[in-house]
């Protein structure tokens, strides 16, 4: 036995010396060599087993296909409803008569439009004074502190009918 060994080692001697390794860099290569043919043996039966317990993705995917077309569909059925629902309802129109008449408001009632505060109301009725009065809505351009989106926003909620003068009432 002992000379079984003695040749084993003679051998391992002669592919070190052949190679040009130290004796520990061809332990190593040794090591990593015996590794990786047991790795791979591993893995190639692994790879032919088919009781392995592999998970079935075309079964997987296929459930994946059917939920999303589900929820696809489901997503447009409300779409088409919501639709249906905004094209019964009546459209908006504002009524000429309705809004805040500007050349007749106090500045109480100017304070109720959005974004109107005391100082804008104030404002606003200075100008309308200054003008004599507005004779189209954006005439409120011309009031600091008033632009065009906010001017956009109060559009339907104001209006004007008639010219008038200043009058120490509406200040």
């Amino acid at each position: 036995m002992k000379q079984h060994i003695l040749s084993g080692r003679k051998l391992l001697y002669k592919i070190q010396h052949y190679i040009g390794m130290t004796e520990k860099e061809f332990r190593m290569f040794f090591l990593i060599s015996v590794l990786l043919l047991l790795g791979s043996a591993v893995r190639y039966a692994n790879f032919y087993d088919e009781t392995s317990g592999n998970p079935d993705f075309v079964a997987f995917d296929a459930e994946f296909r059917r939920l999303t077309d589900r929820a696809d569909s489901l997503s447009r059925i409300d779409l088409l409803e919501a639709e249906a629902k905004i094209a019964a309802l009546p459209e908006f129109q504002p009524q000429p008569d309705t809004g805040i008449e500007l050349n007749a408001a106090t500045a109480q009632e100017l304070q109720k439009l959005p974004r109107i505060g005391p100082s804008l109301a104030a404002s606003i009725i200075k100008t309308r004074n200054q003008l004599g009065g507005f004779l189209i809505v954006d005439d409120l351009l011309l009031v600091s502190g008033i632009g065009s989106k906010t001017l956009e926003k109060l559009r339907p909620l104001i209006r004007v009918e008639s010219r008038i003068n200043s009058s120490p009432e509406n200040q």
